[in-house]
């Protein structure tokens, strides 16, 4: 009798450090977020390419539709941020304040409502800071308020996950656009973007139609060009026309400029 009192006494025992063991382990998993691969559209990266604002607003009607429609579905959410943050990147590019101005409200609810739906994902405060930047780039004079809320989201980004190349992306333009006296860096911008690209050719797929893939190609050509490394800056933009061999933008405005650079520093 006594032996299975013990016997029983002990399987308690174990039951409960079982128990324990699994409460805790579950506790510890609710904490990690498994961030899921979400593919580029052919559509997304034509526009970008093109540096067309009536692409890009095309796809971002499209994904709307569809997001309306199956308004539970994070990665639509997603892909919306992002084709927004995409957009608005356009506007940039075209210097166009006014379509900007139509589609910067749309971008930053979408973008917070990514964040309140997955508050763990670091892609999205990544896509935050994307949106942020655009902002200070058409109003640089509010930096003093936008530039430590963007930085925020950049390190909240990479707090969450520091193999996330779009944060990397948005730190090297954080670093390559902020003054030097307010902890800008042109050697900090390329060490980012150069970690970005890293983590983009980890394997083929993520490079699939990756338009932020080729954009950190281009961004990091013309910090190492801020920096007088022209041979660097050539290197950098002729990887990114052998990824893209129709962008524009290398093809015709950035590699024949830094190939003059380069050949009067020869001449001097």
């Amino acid at each position: 009798m006594k032996k299975s009192i013990l016997i029983f006494n002990m399987l308690v025992i174990l039951s409960v450090a079982i128990f324990t063991e699994c409460k805790s382990s579950n506790k510890k998993n609710d904490n990690v977020f498994e961030e899921p691969i979400v593919n580029f559209s052919k559509e997304e990266y034509m526009a970008f390419v093109m540096n067309s604002t009536r692409m890009w607003e095309g796809v971002v009607k499209n994904i709307e539709t569809e997001y309306n429609n199956n308004p539970d579905d994070p990665m639509l959410l997603y892909k919306l941020v992002r084709s927004y943050a995409g957009y608005t990147n356009a506007c940039i590019g075209n210097q166009d304040k006014e379509t900007f101005d139509k589609i910067i409200n749309n971008a930053e609810n979408y973008s917070k409502a990514l964040i309140k739906l997955i508050p763990k994902w670091s892609k999205a405060y990544a896509l935050q800071s994307a949106i942020i930047s655009s902002k200070l780039a058409f109003e640089p004079q509010k930096g003093m308020m936008l530039g430590p809320k963007n930085q925020k989201a950049i390190e909240k980004a990479l707090k969450l996950n520091d193999k996330e190349p779009t944060a990397w992306y948005q730190m090297g333009g954080n670093k390559l656009h902020t003054p030097e006296k307010f902890g800008g860096s042109i050697s900090k911008a390329i060490e980012s973007y150069l970690k970005s690209i890293e983590l983009y050719e980890v394997d083929s797929i993520s490079k699939e139609n990756n338009w932020q893939y080729l954009q950190s190609l281009t961004w990091v050509g013309i910090a190492y060009d801020k920096a007088g490394k022209y041979s660097d800056a050539l290197n950098s933009f002729n990887k990114a026309l052998e990824f893209e061999p129709d962008f524009g933008w290398i093809k015709f405005v950035l590699i024949p400029d830094i190939k003059k650079k380069i050949a009067e520093l020869s001449a001097n």
